[in-house]
């Protein structure tokens, strides 16, 4: 669901936002690798996008609901309000998840499905289609689910998804120890059933010298970014005043390719086109009222950016500090020289190193440890 909302406002600024914000590594951040970190960069996104846009509507006199339909404001601002709506459906989801709440989840996740079509989820949409058809064929799973809609193994009020709690306390152990190309199924499980025996010594192992529910709890040391967040508020605030928008210091040295009328029209019809298309899916694929066709199933109803196409502008780099009064020798390479150090030649050789005698007495003490 992350890598909808990249790819959908990937021309639209959001990796000028996240170098604002400290990330450095924008591939990894666009191929979410680290889904944690993927997350609380873009919830700072969220928040920072919020703030600007309730201060905005709040000196507009405006109602912030309505920002999407008045004629006359920024471009930006509307993009951006998508942003804001949409993070927020993901965001409920995410909230129906950790505390347990199956109505939560189930209207989030249907609301958040038709921005699966719009970015080329065509995997995605499909397991939605089929999740809302057996809900709907069996009433009482419903009814089961509004009962167990998530798992609670680790502490009181917080829960997980099913699949987060089966990579984090099941196969995430196993997936990350195989090793080597799996060729054929035996393979796979001699590799599954080592791993799984090498975790029973070593947990058997810490359980004999520590206790089982003594947990060294250490508080995480997480970069401050209250900075660079306030910044992008002011950023945005700015941005959301000004009519040349792309200007602005922010996105002067590569500014976003859709931040137009069209591409904002784009934007507006992506969320009714995935409506569309999910029906067709499901009417082809799960129900098969209809001939299944896949022709165009992974088009783009917005405009993709690939992060290797922007200028590497866009990332704040740390320059090296160079030391004063080294400045020469560091250009040129040079190592500095020690005005007091000997400079060896031909006449004045280098003193050959002695080599070390054994002698008699420290024979006769070394002798009784011989064999």
């Amino acid at each position: 669901m992350l890598g909808v909302l990249l790819t959908i406002f990937s021309s639209y600024g959001i990796f000028h936002f996240a170098a604002a914000i400290g990330v450095r590594f924008l591939d990894k951040f666009q191929a979410v690798v680290d889904y944690r970190s993927t997350r609380r960069v873009l919830e700072l996104i969220w928040i920072a996008v919020g703030i600007a846009i309730h201060i905005y509507a709040k000196k507009k006199n405006i109602n912030v609901e309505n920002i999407s339909n008045e004629p006359n404001e920024n471009i930006c601002v509307k993009v951006w309000y998508f942003y804001y709506k949409y993070f927020t459906m993901w965001k409920s989801h995410l909230i129906g998840i950790r505390i347990g709440n199956y109505e939560l989840q189930h209207d989030s996740l249907t609301a958040f499905a038709l921005l699966f079509p719009a970015a080329g989820k065509n995997n995605y949409t499909t397991s939605v289609a089929y999740f809302l058809l057996i809900l709907k064929k069996y009433p009482n799973l419903e009814k089961k689910l509004q009962y167990c809609a998530s798992i609670n193994l680790t502490r009181k009020g917080h829960y997980s998804g099913f699949d987060e709690a089966l990579e984090m306390y099941g196969v995430g152990y196993v997936k990350k120890n195989i090793i080597g190309n799996v060729i054929n199924q035996e393979n796979l499980n001699l590799q599954i059933r080592a791993t799984q025996e090498e975790k029973e010594r070593i947990d058997v192992l810490l359980n004999e010298f520590l206790d089982l529910y003594n947990y060294n709890r250490k508080d995480r040391k997480v970069d401050n970014r209250i900075d660079p967040l306030y910044k992008l508020v002011e950023n945005l605030i700015e941005i959301f005043e000004i009519s040349n928008y792309t200007e602005h210091g922010l996105f002067k040295n590569n500014p976003p390719s859709q931040l137009t009328q069209e591409g904002l029209e784009k934007l507006n019809n992506a969320y009714n086109e995935g409506l569309k298309r999910i029906k067709e899916v499901y009417c082809q694929e799960v129900i098969k009222t209809e001939r299944i066709n896949t022709k165009g199933r992974r088009h783009l109803e917005v405009v993709k950016t690939d992060i290797r196409s922007i200028n590497k502008s866009i990332v704040s780099l740390q320059k090296r500090k160079v030391p004063e009064g080294n400045n020469e020798s560091t250009a040129s390479g040079s190592v500095p020289i020690n005005e007091n150090s000997q400079q060896l030649n031909d006449k004045d050789p280098a003193p050959k190193r002695k080599r070390i005698v054994t002698t008699n007495e420290e024979k006769e003490i070394l002798k009784p440890l011989l064999l």
